[in-house]
């Protein structure tokens, strides 16, 4: 199993509570999606459930939200296709402040912003319990246009996923 490298049944007696994270859940690998999708942060818990009592579990979530860059070809603008096929999962700062990035919040916000103001539209993925949103960007520093997908969450995405999990399986707090 995934969390086979530590004795949590054994840790479980000598702590008040466990607090996870959601990235502490299962996460497939190189694919774009939301920072903490719903159906990772449920097998996630499920996989510590397994190891201690809901009582010592206390669920986090996290504020960190992804920009894919997108490979081209990109669909025309007008398009209503939103496809951004990425090369990798990697998020490696680069010099030139391009590639895979990990965002704050209010920087995620100012980006929503002027991805609003471009023309493209937040798409909602019921599934995954998050945002998406393309953004075009111009990079002085090599001076190409570039073309990212950004995931986020809203307070609504994130007391969805706090509903699903640390409320329906009973856990001991959020």
């Amino acid at each position: 199993n995934n969390y086979s490298c530590q004795n949590w049944p054994q840790l479980s007696k000598y702590v008040d509570y466990f607090y996870v994270m959601d990235y502490d859940g299962i996460h497939p690998p190189n694919q774009a999606a939301c920072s903490n999708r719903l159906p990772d942060m449920i097998n996630g818990m499920d996989q510590f459930l397994n190891f201690m009592p809901k009582e010592k579990l206390v669920q986090l979530i996290t504020w960190n939200d992804l920009k894919f860059e997108c490979l081209r070809p990109w669909p025309r603008k007008d398009s209503k296709n939103d496809v951004c096929l990425v090369k990798n999962h990697d998020f490696t700062p680069t010099k030139t402040g391009t590639g895979n990035q990990r965002l704050g919040l209010c920087t995620t916000q100012y980006q929503i912003i002027e991805a609003k103001a471009q023309g493209y539209k937040p798409i909602y993925d019921p599934t995954d319990a998050c945002y998406h949103i393309l953004l075009d960007e111009f990079n002085e520093y090599d001076a190409k246009a570039r073309r990212y997908k950004i995931y986020y969450n809203t307070v609504e995405t994130n007391v969805i996923k706090l509903k699903s999990v640390a409320v329906n399986k009973n856990l001991a707090g959020i």
